[in-house]
Order: structure tokens, then C-alpha cells, then sequence
């Protein structure tokens, strides 16, 4: 197991025995800047963590991923190329999930304020992309924050969309993920 929190302006991450006990220092995997939320995903072979990074308060936001064999601890995080197809401008909130072939599926969000979607793409163990990326929330509403399920080759993407009448909804989405 692997636990991975922010704390200030640095994405950390730690093994953990069976117990639940720390194995070890916690070990930061972000670069010197702002960073969001990360989020922790396995695909039965390796342990994974992705997060939003900008490296000022100016930079657009972007995303990185590490990713290493389960027990071993993670070294610094890399830049993840959100493919092309989507509004561009920032990119962060992502989600992250394994699935059990080895591959993964990733969600962020992308966009500027007001216009922002929810894009998904499936992953190979080395996280280069399998197929295209698609966006997965409404047209007619600005979409975020995702979060993943798995079960076999299928995905539940839920997220939030800003409501015709103010405030938010919250919607889902099921993926094929071949």
C-alpha cells in the first residue's frame, strides 16, 4: 500500500506495510511550484500517482504522473502530454484508475473558466495512450472534478457540471475501456 497527500507546495508519497504502518520517509514527487490534490491509482503491477502542477501562480496547469513497481518508492513525477482534441488552456483535477490487464485510465479536467470539460483517456502500463481521448461530460455545461471506478474493462466516471440554475449537478458516465 502507498498513501500520497499534499502539504503545501509538495505532492508526497509513502509506502505503507500490511499494517498500515509507515515504511520508511514519505518522499516528494513534485517539483518546486504549485501543486493540486493528488490522486493514488494500481494496476495490480505498479502504483501510480497523478496530480495538477503549475510553477507559478502565471503558468497554465498541467499534469504529472509517477509511476513505479508496487513496494518501491516513487522517484520525481513527470510531465504528462494531454493529448490534443480537447479546449486546452488548463488541465488538473485528474483521476486516476488501474485496471487489472495493466493498463489505466485517466480523467481530468481541461479547459478555461466557464468552458471546462471532462476528457478520459485508456492508458498502457507505460502510460502512453490506447485509442483516443474523448470528452465525457455535456456540451451545454462546464464539467470538473472527476473521479474513476473499474471493474473489468468497463469505467463509471462521475463528476460535477454546473447547473442551469446555479450551483452544480453531479453526473456519471460508463467507459469501454479497449
Amino acid at each position: 500500500p502507498m498513501v500520497a497527500i499534499r502539504s503545501g507546495d509538495a505532492v508526497l508519497v509513502g509506502l505503507l506495510a500490511t499494517d498500515r504502518t509507515p515504511r520508511g520517509d514519505l518522499v516528494q514527487v513534485s517539483e518546486a511550484g504549485q501543486v493540486g490534490t493528488p490522486t493514488l491509482g494500481t494496476n495490480g503491477v505498479e502504483i501510480a500517482v497523478a496530480f495538477a502542477y503549475r510553477a507559478s501562480a502565471s503558468a497554465p496547469w498541467s499534469l504529472r504522473v509517477a509511476h513505479g513497481p508496487h513496494g518501491v518508492a516513487l522517484g520525481k513525477a513527470a510531465a504528462f502530454a494531454v493529448p490534443e482534441g480537447g479546449p486546452g488552456g488548463d488541465a488538473f483535477a485528474p483521476a486516476l484508475a488501474g485496471m487489472a490487464d495493466g493498463r489505466w485510465i485517466l480523467a481530468w479536467t481541461e479547459g478555461t473558466s466557464g468552458a471546462r470539460v471532462v476528457r478520459a483517456v485508456t492508458l498502457s502500463s507505460s502510460f502512453a495512450p490506447v485509442g483516443a481521448p474523448v470528452v465525457i461530460s455535456p456540451a451545454e455545461a462546464s464539467g470538473g472534478q472527476p473521479t474513476l471506478a473499474v471493474s473489468g474493462d468497463s469505467a463509471l466516471a462521475v463528476y460535477l457540471t454546473s447547473a442551469k440554475k446555479g450551483g452544480y449537478e453531479v453526473w456519471g458516465t460508463t467507459l469501454a475501456c479497449r
